[in-house]
């Protein structure tokens, strides 16, 4: 018997299979990428805001400066800290800036920055302040003194050497970064 050119019913359907399966199994990968790649858009977006604000922080560190004293006046405290809120006094970083007091505190679930013209001291409620993290759980803070002791609580007299801040942040955990300060 001799056979005729062209292909039987039953390998079209074999071929056919195959490519069933092959575009299954494309299908499937495809989708696995796609989900990994939104999955790391929204980690990625996630830490933008924790790192925002590290930058802030570190950036007003780097400003930190004991004002000297005005005639006839007292110094003010150069550095004041707890565990959840912290505050120092910010040199001039351009022409035309003045001293500022630079507050750092978590409320309700935020933190908060807040500052003032040292010339012009406010009241707490009258400072000019904006939310720089969301979603907080928790904020503690520690004070590293010149004997290597982390302390919760800073006294007035000068700058820690390093300060220490712990983050916990709603579904990421915690995030701990230390600045060095002298």
């Amino acid at each position: 018997m001799r056979r005729t050119q062209g292909m039987t019913l039953v390998e079209v359907l074999v071929a056919m299979l195959i490519m069933a399966l092959l575009a299954a199994l494309s299908y499937r990968a495809l989708d696995t990428l796609l989900r990994s790649e939104r999955h790391m858009q929204d980690d990625a977006s996630a830490l933008r805001q924790p790192i925002r604000f590290f930058s802030r922080l570190e950036a007003d560190l780097l400003g930190y400066g004991q004002r000297p004293p005005r005639r006839g006046s007292v110094a003010p405290a150069p550095w004041l800290g707890d565990p959840q809120a912290t505050a120092w006094t910010r040199q001039p970083m351009g022409t035309g800036e003045t001293w500022l007091r630079v507050e750092y505190r978590w409320r309700q679930g935020r933190i908060e920055r807040l500052t003032q013209n040292e010339d012009q001291p406010l009241p707490l409620e009258q400072r000019q302040g904006d939310t720089v993290l969301e979603q907080v759980e928790s904020l503690k803070l520690r004070y590293l003194d010149r004997e290597g002791h982390w302390l919760e609580h800073w006294p007035a007299t000068d700058a820690p050497r390093a300060l220490e801040v712990r983050l916990r942040l709603q579904g990421q955990g915690e995030l701990r970064r230390v600045f060095a300060l002298i």
